[in-house]
């Protein structure tokens, strides 16, 4: 088979998209070449592997060229007139599913062709519908093609059009600014970069002393909670406003606002739980549940496997059983086949697990490849808690020896990821010590170690299942 950057572009799209991309290229308006044609037509026919015989480069100079000896050069110039077309077909399908654009380019044509009729039709069409979810931009770049459009008339007419595109162009530089300034705090909370905010505490201060003149912009409200929650984290009430804007305005954000605004919702929410807060269990499991119904979780019809495995630990840490059984069996389907399999089983076991049934957790947990180094470490974890809970302490201390020895060489770990495991099964082992030394010890001395245990899991920070591991301490301690 040729390897070319054409071939590795074609992989990347759908049937229905290669199809498409087939009909493209047999339009005489998009493609003069034949030779281009001639090879889309063929290799359209080994789709989606690309993996036939057939496109070895000497057999495939033969089908385009029968008559000719074969030239590696003239393949080559094949290959890059079709690649070059192939990015043309991208480009133009994003272009043809962005509405405004093509009527905002309609009307710059319009406007040059000076056909004064259609352009003035067009823009009262504009003008009586709001752009798309409060895009500033649109409403900024409307008001911009009007203004150009009316100031090169012979008779020039009144018109807010300038003071219409500024106050746009305001409100976008605002979102713009207080949306990147957002990813920057998140990237330093993640990565420690640090960051040169440039005006953007100014821009903070400007919009809190002037709420009132921002009613009718709640994207640069929401963002300005978001910010809020960033900078002030222990206040909740950042929080619950923005959650207000979101349970109110979230249909009026076009869907990729839709998905930034709730992420941050959904990591505040992350944060707090893993801080101990539970009852931001509830807000998460909600958020979550609107994000998947209105769609914002899904992407070509599809979920992200980390999406359906954090539904399902929220939902049964709430004891929504029913749900999640639901859940796991809907949407298996949703997942890409690659990860299906393994995230439908290793999910289905936790289910059991945590309806404590333990044989059949254990026998789809067994199922589970360890391939994928994070699915081998929730397996991994899921079994720590069988093993404990079934009170298997002899596998149970083997399986910690082999894992501790496994973090340490998995050089894709970072270190946090690396410490939060690492504790948490150095501490459950401790635990299942403590339980194996009870009937040897007085009830005050196992009283004073489960205590000190205690003190040293709350001391140690982030620690993964952390709350599990707590709840199985005082469950030991709740006896003495």
């Amino acid at each position: 088979m040729v390897e070319s950057s054409f071939i590795k572009l074609c992989k990347g799209l759908n049937k229905k998209e290669f199809g498409r991309f087939a009909t493209f290229c047999n339009s005489p308006y998009y493609n003069k070449h034949k030779d281009v044609k001639k090879l889309v037509n063929q290799i359209h026919k080994y789709y989606p592997n690309f993996d036939s015989g057939f496109l070895e480069r000497h057999k495939l100079f033969a089908f385009l060229f029968p008559s000719q000896k074969f030239n590696l050069k003239k393949l080559k110039y094949v290959f890059s007139y079709s690649l070059d077309l192939l990015e043309r077909f991208l480009a133009t399908e994003e272009f043809e599913n962005d509405e405004f654009k093509k009527k905002e380019y309609l009307m710059r044509k319009l406007n040059k062709v000076k056909n004064t009729t259609r352009f003035e039709r067009h823009l009262k069409s504009m003008l009586k519908q709001k752009p798309e979810n409060h895009d500033h931009y649109q409403w900024y770049s409307t008001h911009n093609l009007a203004d150009l459009y009316f100031i090169k008339q012979p008779k020039q007419r009144v018109n807010q059009h300038l003071q219409n595109k500024m106050d746009q162009f305001d409100y976008y530089y605002l979102v713009e600014k207080i949306k990147n300034t957002c990813e920057m705090l998140n990237r330093q909370r993640v990565y420690k970069i640090n960051f040169n905010y440039k005006f953007a505490e100014h821009v903070i201060e400007y919009i809190l002393n002037n709420l009132e003149k921002f009613n009718s912009s709640p994207l640069i409200l929401a963002y300005l909670q978001v910010y809020l929650t960033l900078v002030e984290p222990e206040n909740e009430e950042h929080y619950f406003k923005l959650s207000g804007i979101i349970k109110q305005q979230s249909n009026s954000f076009n869907n990729t606002e839709n998905s930034i605004i709730h992420s941050y919702a959904q990591n505040y929410c992350i944060r707090r739980i893993n801080n101990g807060h539970k009852h931001f269990l509830r807000e998460l499991f909600d958020l979550q549940n609107k994000m998947l119904n209105s769609g914002l979780l899904l992407s070509n019809n599809t979920l992200v496997e980390g999406h359906y495995k954090n539904f399902v630990t929220i939902a049964i840490r709430l004891n929504e059983f029913d749900w999640v059984h639901n859940f796991i069996e809907e949407y298996k389907n949703y997942l890409i086949p690659s990860v299906r399999e393994n995230a439908y089983h290793y999910n289905l076991s936790y289910y059991y697990y945590s309806l404590k049934k333990y044989n059949k957790a254990f026998e789809l947990l067994s199922v589970v490849q360890y391939s994928d180094y994070i699915y081998s470490l929730d397996a991994k974890v899921l079994l720590l808690k069988l093993y404990f809970d079934t009170e298997e302490w002899e596998a149970l201390a083997s399986l910690v020896r082999a894992h501790q020895q496994y973090l340490r060489r998995n050089k894709l770990l970072v270190q946090k990821k690396y410490e939060r495991y690492s504790l948490l099964f150095r501490y459950t082992q401790s635990l299942s010590k403590l339980k194996q030394d009870l009937p040897f010890i007085s009830k005050t001395m196992a009283k004073q170690n489960f205590e000190q245990l205690k003190k040293n899991i709350n001391k140690a920070g982030i620690i993964t299942n952390k709350i599990w591991l707590l709840e199985r301490l005082d469950q030991s301690l709740t006896k003495y």
